[in-house]
């Protein structure tokens, strides 16, 4: 008997939990949870449910992180008081689990993953190894059974691994290992959270160029807010303060202790980064500050040093605030309000571009992974419905449907039968599903909650959402105003927003025309993008004395014609 069931992370992208289950054992990969704020409207996630495993905890082996992010960790205290049982992590997983006061202190049942190690149970084997990863000491597994099956599961891990910034050697040994696999009955396991954005992980990953734009740039301070799981492109802010000769201050004392041992162990090269004294950080115009805590909580630390309820940081006009850390769901009347009190500030406030991801695989990562394996299986683990449709089409456009796929939901247990190399739906455990999300493919209920967001939205919040279809037309631009206007004035401000956004598009449609301007649609589209929210911005700034989150979607990404930007 082997089954395979998610707990939780196929509907919210997030809070990944799965286990894998034989006659006589268990063992469970990952344990996360995510933070909602107390203002959320509809959108509460809880903890997973784990009645099942508890009511099996004598088959219960072991806890299996990938990594230190939350979504994979987070929850690790529900598991191990319920369940006592013993956690494999890597060092650097376990010093964050330490230093964020993730796990009871009277716990120390843990056992350190090594590269391509392997753990022996009575029916499989899993071995741990290294792949690269947006994330340092990223494990992933293999189980191997006696009958020439084997599980694989990659979490967040990246193909062209030359291009990341935690290259691991033995990722090469890895490879070549995983394509001796195709003969086998091996089934993969993979989150598939970003796969419809056809590019490489590392293209949309990396924000060095963004960053770099802005320290060469910047009069003054420049402050950056961050998740503190996102240790990829801190390294690139390292980098970055070595190359302009800056100081680094890390405003975040969990994120600096991880610091510290990363800087020991070598997984950050930090040797020459000087680091300032907080004494002298009022005045010091030449400091680059990374503001961190626990994940989407960064908003509270802003609001907090705002209300100038900070030691050691207080806002100053010169300062250039650079936010990489995406509003979610939930969050939006912290984040605006944050927002707006910085405009009000006249600080300087520059944004993540909306197309850069945070998770991997991608499109490329995920077919050239594929290539190597050939799997018979993929089953998505982190995801949601509209992730699985598109893994899908995928196995039909690029593998003639030779590797299947199975849709299910977070509860479904599923059995797969050796001798038919067949797997099947069995069952579907009653767990608690007590959240909404967006995203899911569930639609109850959903108007009524958005109906309750905007009318809270309308309360000194302003979004705005543009989707610009420029192979098509302006007509087919899909235009949303939360609490800028009532709705009988909502016609005419749409009418003076399409009037902006097109005399912009004809201008770069003449720069297109005259040559001005490579025909390069991420080059073109982060231009057009840059220039309509400065436009949309100045306007409700001077119409409402606000300042909105402005979101741009433009569809096509990866093409776009000059004679069409016209339209």
């Amino acid at each position: 008997m082997l089954k395979f069931c998610c707990l939780s992370g196929l509907k919210e992208n997030d809070k990944r939990i799965f286990f894998i289950e034989t006659t006589t054992e268990i063992v469970i990969f990952n344990c996360g949870i995510k933070i909602q704020p107390e203002n959320n409207i509809g959108l509460k996630i809880e903890s997973f449910d784990i009645n099942y495993l508890a009511n099996n905890s004598k088959k219960v082996k072991g806890l299996f992180i990938s990594n230190g992010e939350f979504r994979n960790c987070g929850g690790i205290n529900t598991v191990v008081e319920t369940l006592k049982c013993p956690v494999y992590c890597s060092s650097f997983t376990k010093t964050i689990l330490d230093k964020y006061n993730l796990v009871s202190k009277n716990f120390n049942n843990f056992i350190i993953l090594e590269n391509q190690k392997s753990f022996k149970f009575a029916t499989f084997s899993v071995v741990s190894f290294i792949f690269c990863s947006i994330f340092p000491e990223n494990y992933q597994f293999m189980l191997i059974f006696n009958n020439n099956i084997n599980v694989l599961i990659l979490c967040d891990i990246f193909i062209n691994f030359l291009e990341s910034k935690f290259y691991n050697t033995d990722t090469v040994n890895t490879l070549f290992f995983l394509s001796n696999l195709k003969n086998e009955k091996t089934i993969l396991l993979i989150n598939t959270d970003n796969i419809d954005k056809k590019y490489y992980a590392n293209q949309l990953i990396s924000i060095k160029g963004f960053a770099e734009n802005i320290i060469k740039n910047a009069k003054g301070r420049i402050i950056f807010s961050l998740y503190n799981s996102d240790f990829y492109r801190f390294s690139e802010i390292i980098d970055l303060v070595l190359k302009y000769k800056k100081k680094l201050y890390i405003h975040g004392k969990n994120f600096f202790e991880v610091f510290k041992y990363a800087a020991s162990s070598n997984i950050i090269d930090s040797k020459n980064v000087i680091l300032g004294n907080f004494k002298n950080l009022q005045n010091d115009s030449n400091a680059v500050i990374v503001l961190t805590d626990d994940n989407e909580e960064i908003f509270l630390k802003i609001e907090k040093i705002l209300t100038e309820n900070d030691n050691f940081l207080k806002f100053l006009p010169s300062d250039t605030f650079v936010s990489l850390t995406k509003p979610v769901p939930g969050f939006e009347i912290m984040a605006t309000n944050v927002i707006n009190c910085l405009y009000s500030l006249e600080i300087n406030c520059q944004f993540i571009p909306a197309d850069l991801v945070f998770t991997a695989p991608l499109y490329y990562d995920l077919i050239n992974l594929l290539s190597v394996i050939k799997p018979i299986y993929v089953l998505s683990i982190s995801g949601n419905f509209q992730n699985q449709k598109f893994l899908e089409q995928i196995l039909k456009e690029h593998f003639a449907n030779k590797i299947k796929t199975f849709f299910w939901v977070n509860g479904d247990i599923l059995q797969f039968n050796a001798n038919k190399s067949l797997l099947t739906k069995t069952s579907r455990l009653n767990i608690s599903l007590s959240y909404l999300t967006l995203s899911s493919s569930e639609t109850s209920n959903v108007e009524k909650i958005l109906e309750i967001r905007k009318q809270l939205l309308y309360d000194g919040l302003i979004t705005v959402n543009l989707l610009i279809d420029s192979e098509i037309n302006l007509k087919s631009m899909n235009l949303i105003l939360f609490g800028v206007v009532s709705e009988k004035d909502e016609a005419e401000q749409k009418k003076q927003l399409f009037s902006i956004i097109k005399n912009i598009l004809n201008n770069w449609n003449e720069l297109l025309k005259e040559n001005k301007v490579k025909n390069n649609f991420k080059d073109l589209s982060i231009g057009i993008k840059k220039q309509i929210s400065n436009k949309i911005n100045n306007y409700f700034v001077k119409k409402f004395n606000k300042r909105p989150l402005s979101v741009i979607f433009l569809y096509d990404h990866l093409k776009v014609k000059k004679d069409n930007i016209n339209n």
